[in-house]
């Protein structure tokens, strides 16, 4: 599976959650949920891709603050596999309950086997450094 910086996609979707009732007061807030990071697989078969959302808190109210989620896309349907205070802490996390599913149940189809999250934290790493670099090299002039 190869996750090609060159043709990695990155979007701004921005969607708006209603979160209702959480205290069972009636009350109603919002979270703003941002899609950060895509991360396509190239040499998947069936369409496939890992996205990192941020969950912002749009209310001071709400018993939350601030997360990222990490979500394998396959086809149409998102599965969340990880969450984090940083895009990186998600994609951790996604990559470890990732193993952990492979260990309890074995691999079920080609390709299940490799870990999409580890191959989205290998480019996240290289587009971090590259990034530094660059920065670097700014500084030098």
């Amino acid at each position: 599976m190869c996750l090609n910086i060159c043709l990695r996609r990155v979007y701004s979707v921005i969607k708006m959650m209603e979160v209702k009732d959480l205290f069972h007061d009636g009350l109603t807030w919002k979270a703003i949920i941002k899609e950060v990071l895509w991360f396509k697989d190239e040499e998947s078969k069936e369409p496939s891709a890992v996205v990192v959302y941020e969950v912002k808190n749009d209310d001071d109210k709400l018993p939350f603050h601030d997360f990222y989620i990490a979500v394998h896309k396959y086809w149409v349907k998102e599965y969340v596999w990880g969450v984090g205070s940083t895009p990186l802490d998600a994609l951790e996390d996604a990559e470890r309950n990732w193993d952990r599913k492979i260990e309890e149940h074995g691999c079920y189809g080609e390709g299940e086997c490799t870990n999409p999250f580890r191959e989205a934290i290998e480019t996240l790493e290289k587009m971090e450094k590259l990034k530094e670099e660059n920065n670097n090299m700014l500084l030098n002039y």
